[in-house]
């Protein structure tokens, strides 16, 4: 995708705005996670940014990837920013309805129209794998779960770094993965010592992995980076914390964050809608899993922690998923608090969606830690609001001078939307990232408590619902002679059959992993990417029929064409919520009608240009030089009949053919 990158000037930084009102702005921060790597750390940024630039923050901890869609206080907000897919399209589609100025951090809603920022996954894996070149490794690794978007652009930077740089693609040094943390670490050491250690040096898709894999080597007496150095990829407090410290590559989660909350701020201001997403750059830290001597070490995110506070984050951190999974199996649902979330909670409630009038209406429940009893203005038990007017004004206006901190979680049982918690405090400048961490932790514990059984039957629909589309499309498949896609618009995820796979030349169990959810227009021909794009966005918004050839990059990175009709399937609302489609591969055809009309203007013989293609550029260069002068110059063969007749016509036809080659030549 093509993008510009956002650099920073010396001295540059991000806007200071107010806004003539006479409240402060509310910005809304839709993410999966409040807590743990990268969307922790970018939440705690933009939470800090909030008290700089003295905007109001609103957190929604969606709980999941690509299930949220409750249209919350949106009648109460001036911004949102969107953390990768925290929300379904259908909200996000909304958010842009309401016309309120809206940026997406490291996804992009395509076919929607919002400002989207990147980071470049490619720049990276190239940096990584440039440095481990540099110190003299030939055989270099991979380790990764490709079926997660980020992680599959890393995946294809690695490969197309092996093939610029002429290095050898061995399967034995790819290690799939199917977990993100420290398990998928410690399978690939596993695989790593089954293989005979296959290569000098594995670029790990994420620090976790590469963490994970470094204990487990380091167990069976190994060295790094003697025996095998490695490179994460995420920069995360644990990294410096491990012997050796690790390489990695820092996502610049500051410039990030910072350039998010600018655009956000700079839109409700009146700037232009930018369409290009801009894309950051990131940065090779070099450390010790890969030299001993450490040349240049490259520039680190900077989040003003002490060495304290980092070392207790290092230890929180390294227990963090321990504790997930102690609670998911252990943890009693619970509905009610206890005081261990400091300033960011001053005012709390608990609101249970109405079941008697209006579905879309939220009834306060309960009141916790009520410190503000003198108030008059604050909502009270039996209080109705509408989702989109809730959390209320009077929430935000609670801290006195302070700008407010507002942390709303969802709360699901049974399959059923249950309520929603609110807590309201202050964003506190002064308090340090791990206090709020252990703020955003606590949350996580409370929520895993009331979850507990809806989590439990969201796995098992997710795998009946897997398992039942995969039949669905073996089924299709064993039955149809094209290949087949499904895209589910309500979570933007696209399933490929094998047979389409295949099509494309991916046969290897890891690329077809790799293949899994990949959009359209990841590999379409760059000149054709947004002539698809608009056929797609005609039919969703306006039922024009979805068909049309266009050519697709194939494995080898060669491109063949495709045909493909699709069709939107609707809701009862009418609204579409799937398109299903077909692709068959049309390259012959195309070959047969270039074929045929190379017939028709070159010689079958010579493959020279032939009467008629001549008579068109004759023509052409006429009407190109009205008025001019043109010649034309002949060539003829002396007695070409006498070879014919005395040597026979396939004599004749050899000599056609030298003569012709040596003019062409």
């Amino acid at each position: 995708m093509n993008g510009v990158y956002y650099k920073p000037t010396p001295g540059e930084h991000i806007i200071s705005f107010m806004k003539n009102t006479s409240r402060r702005l509310r910005i809304a921060l839709i993410t999966p996670f409040l807590s743990g790597y990268y969307l922790g750390e970018m939440a705690n940024q933009i939470r800090c940014l909030s008290t700089e630039l003295d905007f109001d923050l609103v957190t929604i901890q969606t709980r999941d990837f690509n299930v949220y869609d409750i249209p919350l206080a949106l009648h109460n907000i001036d911004g949102v920013i969107l953390l990768i897919d925290a929300v379904r399209p259908v909200l996000a589609k909304e958010i842009i309805r309401l016309g309120i100025p809206v940026i997406s951090i490291g996804k992009d809603y395509f076919p929607l129209e919002m400002e989207v920022v990147l980071i470049d996954n490619k720049m990276g894996v190239y940096q990584a794998m440039h440095h481990l070149s540099e110190l003299g490794h030939k055989k270099i690794g991979f380790s990764g779960d490709v079926s997660i978007y980020d992680i599959r652009l890393r995946y294809n930077a690695y490969l197309q770094y092996l093939e610029e740089s002429h290095l050898e693609h061995d399967l034995q040094t790819i290690f799939s993965t199917d977990d993100s943390f420290f398990r998928g670490g410690f399978e690939t050491a596993e695989a790593f010592l089954e293989r005979g250690r296959p290569c000098t040096a594995i670029v790990f898709s994420t620090d976790l992995n590469a963490i994970g894999f470094q204990e487990r080597i380091l167990s069976e007496g190994l060295r790094i980076p003697e025996d095998i150095a490695i490179v994460g990829f995420d920069n995360i407090y644990l990294t410096k914390l491990k012997t050796p410290q690790l390489t990695t590559i820092d996502q610049n989660l500051t410039e990030l964050t910072e350039y998010a909350v600018n655009r956000i701020l700079k839109t409700i201001e009146g700037d232009d809608f930018i369409k290009s997403p801009k894309i950051l750059p990131c940065h090779l830290v070099i450390r010790g899993s890969t030299t001993e001597k450490i040349i240049n070490r490259s520039r680190e995110t900077d989040l003003t922690r002490t060495v304290t506070t980092d070392f207790v984050e290092g230890i929180l951190a390294n227990n963090y998923e321990a504790v997930k999974s102690v609670v998911r199996s252990n943890f009693k649902s619970i509905y009610s608090l206890t005081p261990l979330f400091g300033p960011f909670m001053q005012w709390g409630c608990y609101a249970k969606w109405n079941s008697e009038g209006n579905p879309e209406d939220l009834v306060i429940d309960q009141i916790y830690f009520d410190s503000c009893k003198k108030r008059t203005d604050l909502p009270s038990k039996g209080d109705i609001f509408n989702q989109r007017n809730f959390p209320p004004h009077a929430l935000y206006n609670l801290c006195d001078e302070k700008n407010h901190l507002v942390t709303i979680l969802p709360i699901s049982v049974e399959n059923k939307k249950r309520g929603i918690l609110v807590m309201v405090g202050k964003a506190e400048e002064e308090e340090s990232y791990g206090n709020y961490s252990m703020f955003t932790n606590y949350l996580d514990l409370l929520a895993f408590g009331m979850e507990k059984e809806t989590l439990l039957n969201e796995v098992l629909i997710r795998e009946q619902t897997t398992k039942s589309l995969a039949e669905e499309l073996e089924i299709i498949s064993n039955n149809a002679t094209d290949g087949i896609w499904i895209w589910d618009l309500k979570s933007n995820l696209i399933e490929w059959n094998l047979r389409a796979i295949n099509m494309l030349g991916f046969t290897e169990e890891i690329d077809i992993k790799a293949m899994k959810n990949i959009p359209f227009y990841e590999r379409i021909h760059p000149e054709e990417v947004e002539e698809v794009k608009a056929k797609i966005q005609a039919h969703l918004n306006h039922g024009i029929p979805l068909r049309g050839e266009f050519r697709m990059k194939t494995k080898d990175n060669e491109y063949i064409w495709i045909y493909t009709s699709g069709e939107a399937v609707l809701d009862m609302q009418g609204i579409p919520t799937r398109i299903i489609g077909s692709v068959s591969d049309v390259s012959e055809r195309h070959r047969q009608q270039e074929k045929i009309k190379y017939m028709a203007f070159y010689d079958s013989l010579t493959g020279l240009p032939n009467r008629a293609m001549i008579r068109e550029k004759l023509l052409s260069h006429i009407s190109e030089k009205v008025g001019g002068k043109l010649a034309v110059m002949l060539l003829d063969l002396d007695r070409f009949k006498y070879i014919n007749d005395s040597y026979g016509h396939d004599a004749g036809d050899r000599l056609l053919k030298h003569t012709s080659e040596m003019i062409s030549s």
